[in-house]
């Protein structure tokens, strides 16, 4: 099981597409954690509205006060009770495949205790964005991973998409 974290802040009409494409992963063994950051402009139950009987697969929480993303991500991972942790932001939309990809990975190398996957920028039509963050994933994939210790990885990771 893959628990899959999505904290929401003033977020506009692309969450519904970010949920969207988790909910049409071809790994289908899923929670979907959508954690409101004490957004004030409701659109916490107008995404419950729209995806309160998705069978179970999808938790709301609304935090009282704003913690920011990673406080948020945090305050979920402690909500966690999945095998694995995934996250995605408001404005992230995931290739159908992303988890069967994951897993499959995590299958095939068992010592590997985290993955992370290049990044590609879509315009409002849904295109991507030619050569937008070529430079960034290529830094990113020269980065020696395994011989750095937990927080060199984690600014690594999490300082620079």
């Amino acid at each position: 099981m893959i628990d899959i974290i999505l904290p929401i802040y003033k977020a506009d009409e692309i969450v519904y597409k970010s949920i969207d494409s988790v909910i049409n992963q071809t790994y289908k063994d899923w929670h979907l954690i959508i954690i409101d950051d004490a957004s004030k402009d409701g659109m916490l139950q107008n995404i419950k509205d729209k995806y309160i009987n998705y069978n179970n697969k999808i938790s709301y929480i609304k935090l009282d006060r704003n913690l920011r993303a990673a406080g948020a991500r945090n305050f979920a991972i402690s909500k966690s009770d999945g095998k694995y942790i995934s996250f995605i932001d408001q404005d992230d939309l995931w290739k159908k495949n992303k988890l069967t990809e994951y897993i499959n990975y995590f299958n095939n190398n068992i010592n590997v205790k985290l993955v992370h996957s290049n990044i590609e920028c879509i315009d409002k039509d849904n295109k991507i964005v030619k050569d937008f963050f070529n430079r960034g994933n290529y830094m990113r994939n020269q980065i020696p991973y395994s011989k750095l210790n937990n927080y060199e990885m984690a600014k690594h990771l999490f300082n620079y998409y």
